[in-house]
């Protein structure tokens, strides 16, 4: 970049000299556009890196607010998951206890009912 600095009083010399030839006044003016690509791409590699360090700030600053709130949003979910799984827990033992005593009674239809049938007649 340093160069690219230096070379701009050179090649407008070049260029605005009324005493260069045609050769030295088409290498002036392909300096002067390569210098102005440099001055360019280095604009463009600033913003993309500035605008990266912006994002990173911005983030950072917002984690130092936001991550005492979701820690203690953590916790509160971890206590209500806890209570909601001893919940459902409960319900499915309920659930598998009514399942059993179903099973029980038609085991117990089923013998009855084989039991008074009898022989069968064809």
């Amino acid at each position: 970049m340093l160069m690219a600095a230096l070379l701009v009083i050179p090649v407008l010399v070049i260029e605005q000299s009324p005493h260069a030839s045609h050769g030295m006044r088409v290498l002036g003016a392909v300096l002067n556009w390569a210098i102005w690509l440099t001055f360019a791409s280095e604009l463009v590699g600033l913003m993309f890196i500035g605008i990266g360090f912006v994002a990173l700030l911005t983030g950072a600053i917002a984690e130092r607010f936001v991550a005492p709130r979701l820690e203690a949003a953590e916790q509160d979910l971890a206590g209500d998951v806890e209570i909601a799984e001893t919940d459902l827990l409960a319900e499915l033992h309920a659930v598998a206890e009514r399942l059993a005593r179903v099973e029980a009674a038609l085991e117990r239809r089923g013998r009855s009912d084989a039991e008074g049938q009898g022989p069968r007649k064809t």
